[in-house]
């Protein structure tokens, strides 16, 4: 496969790009299976033709990686410490799939010296808003292709005899959060299992077999049927104005030979570009951005790997626990397993209550706790509150809500915020996530609705 590069000629790319992307299999374009369940409330699911219509080409998409890559090098978006300057974007995305079957994102990986050291996650339709859905750092064994593979081949040996496997596709099951489905036949039954594979994890989840059952599930979601249909025409204005902006980089940066096209296979900036058109092009960066509203991230801040699937709250703790550590406001930081005694889950897999995880923050020192004035709230966060928060040095425990119809589930995936840009058409919020290996992410993403958040007074 020949190899690229963006030059002065976008159009170039772009049309070689299209011969590049691997064609989806037939089994690869069937929908997940999930029932309709005529019980279920017909207005609670966003139509498939609303998305489908709305469909991004893939090479558009490649587009908006370009930008958002080039937007990292140029005003430094995932902040000081994330230095892409002599990194590559490699061209072919992974298609990730929503739990109803249709395309929800291309992911694109950063990488340097051949080795993955980033990702940028671009809305595969109009319908989910703003373009650039997900940038973060990323490891090599980040969603290793062999590994999952060889996990489902090994679940399907130990629990489901009998059964083969008819198709595989990489799904966005719990949002951020990405697996391998796996459709398992049995073609004595006629019995047809769909499973999901984490990367992270040695078991596996079951996808449920209708609608109904889909959107009462608290460990997996269709981002879709999040969002209300009231919101689409909204969205799809939020698009098309982030299309405008982005466009208007990409050109100048065409115009001025800062991107090109090589040999090496990637995509990249241009080495040989000059200070004057590095300023002309952040100018240009700068000026689709709104002012003064403005960008605060809390620098140094770290992740690491929860170990259990439900252990994203004690993660979550541990990453805002070693930031005070790294502030100077406690002497040392605390593990994964002493975190968890205090939240009553060590020697468990189930994650903690609430009261217990909220006693962690609370406590003193001396009774396993962080020992600091924090205050609870079982509603959304505002924006505001996340900026206030971060403003004031202080990172945020949120649970997302994304992915789950039901606003009022108990379950959800918890995060550390720490870090807020108000500039873009739709805000964003920077996370420190605990759910991949092998030392969590690090991304920023657009603001969603939260279950709950914790916050330091």
């Amino acid at each position: 496969m020949k190899t690229l590069r963006i030059g002065i000629v976008l159009l170039a790319l772009l049309l070689a790009g299209m011969a590049m992307v691997p064609c989806v299999s037939a089994a690869e374009n069937v929908a997940i299976g999930v029932q309709k369940d005529s019980s279920a409330p017909t207005n609670t699911f966003i139509s498939k033709d609303d998305i489908i219509t709305n469909y991004i080409p893939i090479e558009k998409a490649r587009e908006y990686a370009i930008d958002a890559f080039t937007e990292c090098i140029f005003i430094k978006t995932l902040g000081d410490s994330v230095d892409w300057s002599e990194a590559n974007l490699n061209p072919d995305p992974i298609v990730i799939y929503d739990l109803n079957g249709e395309q929800l994102f291309y992911q694109f990986w950063v990488e340097k010296d051949g080795i993955r050291i980033g990702k940028i996650r671009i809305a595969a339709s109009k319908v989910l808003g703003s373009p650039i859905k997900l940038i973060g750092t990323a490891s090599p064994e980040e969603f290793d292709q062999r590994n999952l593979d060889a996990k489902v081949n090994k679940i399907l040996a130990a629990d489901f005899k009998g059964y083969e496997i008819a198709s595989v596709k990489t799904v966005c099951y719990d949002n951020p959060s990405i697996g391998l489905l796996a459709e398992l036949h049995n073609s004595q039954t006629h019995d047809v299992k769909r499973i999901i594979v984490d990367a992270g994890f040695n078991d596996y989840l079951t996808v449920p077999q209708n609608e109904r059952q889909l959107s009462e599930s608290a460990v997996m979601g269709s981002y879709y049927n999040s969002i209300p249909r009231s919101q689409i025409q909204q969205n799809i204005a939020i698009w098309e104005k982030e299309n405008a902006r982005i466009q208007k980089i990409l050109d100048q940066a065409n115009s001025l030979g800062i991107t090109e096209k090589t040999s090496s296979q990637h995509i990249q900036v241009d080495n040989a570009r000059t200070q004057k058109t590095d300023d002309v092009l952040k100018s240009v960066i700068l000026s689709g951005l709104r002012f003064p509203a403005g960008v605060k991230i809390l620098s140094p801040f770290s992740s690491t790997f929860q170990g259990y699937r439900d252990w994203c709250a004690v993660g979550a703790a541990w990453a805002i626990t070693d930031y005070y550590r790294m502030q100077g406001q406690i002497q040392s930081s605390r593990s994964l397993d002493q975190i968890a005694t205090k939240m009553n889950v060590y020697g468990t897999t189930h994650g903690p209550t609430s009261d217990d995880e909220y006693h962690y923050y609370i406590d003193s020192w001396n009774q396993g706790g962080l020992g600091m004035s924090w205050g609870r709230q079982q509603r959304d966060p505002y924006f505001y509150e996340i900026m206030n928060s971060i403003n004031a040095n202080n990172p945020m425990k949120t649970v997302t809500a994304s992915g789950h119809v039901n606003p009022n589930l108990p379950n959800g995936h918890a995060r550390a915020a720490y870090g807020y840009d108000d500039r873009y058409t739709t805000k964003r919020v920077y996370y420190s996530d605990s759910m991949n290996p092998p030392v969590g992410d690090m991304y920023v993403e657009d603001y969603q609705p939260s279950l709950s958040f914790i916050y330091r007074y």
